[in-house]
């Protein structure tokens, strides 16, 4: 199987029962804020100069750790959170910015995803961010400039793109909303330590506005999430700067709350950048079938309703596959209230069992097994679709894997 077809059959397969799909959430907004070093964001446990992205993390949820796993610098970051992918990005004579050099993605991105994949008008998928010539979305032939987002680029300041966000709230109503806030890293690299602060206070009192906003709005309040990112941080011992592997360039931050994120939950399953855009595809229900990150579905709230206090082996399973897709081999990991009985196997479109991975009892916790694309008997499977469950005593969550060639 090509990956051309692959594509198709995920497309297809998107909206399987028992994979993640969305509860109440129908309309997504994407923050991001540039440049921010995590110990000055909510890296801090005080919060210093982030109070209202701190009062939003008790509400929601938070990634610990989420990084950079790339490139640590704005021209590639920012295409691999749009593409879920690490992307190339090329160099092109911008007809809309008066012939002048810009950049596009080699990759779809997740405005090419939302529209094409739930048949969206431009008006529907806004990127909104400060008066330049806007990066474009990619030429890929399946999708392209006939699914790029509608670009409002207005203003120099956060401010002012913050004022354009709204009146973009107010009078089109976006499903899908991306807001790039640019002011941090520019401090960060021109105007010294107090501005740079400064800047992500301004940042941060943005995002608690915008939530605000939202909740007030009928259009948005108790069906929208938020998701608030940033494309690298900073050096570790130079917050002038970025661009290298050290840790203050890689630890970035990931923020969600909505209708269908864990409230109050600190995750500590290991994710990264290109796991935004096939979140947000999980959320809204639309497949991003090129992307190489896979939705953080451990954030999401038990859409049984099961909590903890009830009968033994009725726990919601946390359960969550990386990488996947993959070439050969995936992790599964799932939380495990309490002691119980598990069983793990996979299973092909057909429902045929291929594999057991697991059967017997185990302890209350985090549990972690792989599976490498083999059978039972030790032979390799075909690239496509296929299923992962694991099953205790009255429950049986199921994950869908993508097997690439």
């Amino acid at each position: 199987m090509n990956l051309r077809l692959l594509s198709v059959v995920v497309a297809l397969l998107a909206f399987v029962p028992g994979g993640a799909g969305a509860g109440q959430t129908e309309r997504v907004v994407l923050v991001i804020i540039d440049g921010l070093r995590y110990s000055e964001g909510l890296g801090d446990p005080a919060r210093t100069h982030v109070p209202e992205m701190g009062a939003l993390a008790a509400q929601g949820a938070l990634v610990e750790p989420f990084l950079n796993d790339g490139y640590t610098y704005t021209a590639r970051a920012i295409p691999a959170i749009w593409c879920g992918a690490w992307t190339g990005v090329t160099d092109f004579s911008d007809p809309d910015c008066g012939g002048q050099s810009n950049s596009y993605a080699e990759l779809p991105t997740v405005f090419e995803y939302f529209r094409k994949g739930l048949s969206r008008p431009a008006d529907d998928c806004i990127y909104v961010l400060k008066n330049l010539c806007s990066w474009k979305a990619s030429f890929d032939p399946s999708y392209g400039p006939d699914y790029w987002p509608l670009y409002h680029a207005e203003g120099v300041l956060d401010t002012d793109v913050w004022q354009e966000a709204q009146t973009v709230l107010a009078t089109q109503s976006p499903s899908f909303l991306l807001l790039y806030l640019s002011g941090v890293d520019y401090a960060g690299h021109h105007l010294g330590w107090d501005a740079y602060l400064s800047a992500i206070e301004t940042a941060d009192g943005i995002v608690g506005s915008l939530w605000e906003t939202l909740e007030a709005d009928p259009d948005y309040a108790g069906k929208t999430t938020l998701i608030v990112t940033n494309d690298h941080g900073r050096h570790t011992t130079d917050f002038t700067g970025h661009g290298d592997g050290c840790a203050g360039c890689r630890t970035i931050q990931l923020l969600a709350i909505g209708p269908d994120i864990e409230a109050g939950l600190v995750s500590t399953v290991p994710r990264s950048i290109p796991d935004v855009t096939p979140t947000i595809g999980a959320l809204l229900e639309f497949p991003t079938p090129l992307a190489s990150g896979s939705a953080m579905e451990e954030l999401f709230r038990d859409p049984t309703g099961v909590g903890d206090d009830t009968a033994p082996g009725t726990e919601w399973l946390r359960l969550v596959l990386a990488p996947n897709p993959t070439r050969n081999a995936t992790e599964a990991r799932f939380l495990l209230p309490r002691r119980a009985r598990v069983s793990s196997s996979v299973h092909d479109l057909a429902g045929r069992r291929l594999a057991t991975l697991l059967d017997g009892e185990m302890e209350a916790g985090e549990h972690v097994i792989t599976w490498n694309g083999r059978d039972a008997e030790g032979g390799s499977l075909a690239a496509g679709v296929y299923f992962l469950s694991v099953t205790t005593p009255g429950k049986t969550v199921t994950r869908k894997i993508v097997l690439l060639p």
